[in-house]
């Protein structure tokens, strides 16, 4: 990763988490476009990689509850939860677009985290969702869909959203994206 892509993420890491602190009631929600953040499609539809490392004790099939939640069959978007991994003189590597994980990152006061990697800055390349045991380890199921779902949102570029059930919803429970989310999906994910 060279400096130009670590300040990049850096700058994300810390402009989300001011704007989670300093949120505030917007009167309309046109759209929530993560800043100008978004995927380059280059065909009909748009094929990104879920890779999840999360711990299977604490999230069992979390990551990909959530990753089924966000593919809807007429949006050009489809996620695939495994990475796509080649054998090269003996050593396997894997390549994928978006990476879940899970730790105990202590009292960062976040419950999941979406750090974004690009070019241009606003093409992203690769998307990392992290979970933070501190906070949602024993959390219900309900609760970590939610904030795994609201994660992999802001990996694909969506903001969040002021109202609605949408997963999108800062300190809300829904556990799925809605036609709100959608369409701003597939305004952000044009062809280029």
């Amino acid at each position: 990763m060279n400096i130009r892509h670590l300040l990049i993420s850096a700058t994300l890491v810390v402009a989300f988490l001011l704007g989670g602190l300093f949120a505030v009631a917007r009167p309309t929600e046109a759209s929530n476009q993560w800043s100008n953040w978004h995927w380059r499609r280059t065909g009909d539809r748009l094929y990104l990689r879920v890779q999840d490392t999360t711990s299977s004790t604490l999230y069992p099939r979390i990551v990909a509850e959530a990753v089924a939640n966000w593919n809807y069959p007429s949006h050009p978007l489809v996620l695939y939860l495994r990475p796509y991994c080649i054998t090269i003189f003996g050593w396997t590597l894997c390549f994928h677009s978006i990476h879940a994980e899970s730790g105990y990152y202590g009292s960062t006061g976040w419950r999941g985290l979406a750090t974004l990697n690009g070019t241009d800055g606003d093409h992203i390349t690769h998307a990392k969702t992290q979970l933070n045991n501190s906070y949602i380890a024993s959390d219900p199921d309900t609760d970590k869909l939610h904030v795994a779902c609201q994660e992999i949102g802001h990996d694909l570029g969506l903001d969040h959203r002021v109202s609605s059930d949408s997963c999108m919803v800062s300190g809300g429970s829904g556990a799925y994206p809605d036609s709100h989310d959608y369409s701003v999906l597939g305004s952000i994910t044009h062809q280029h």
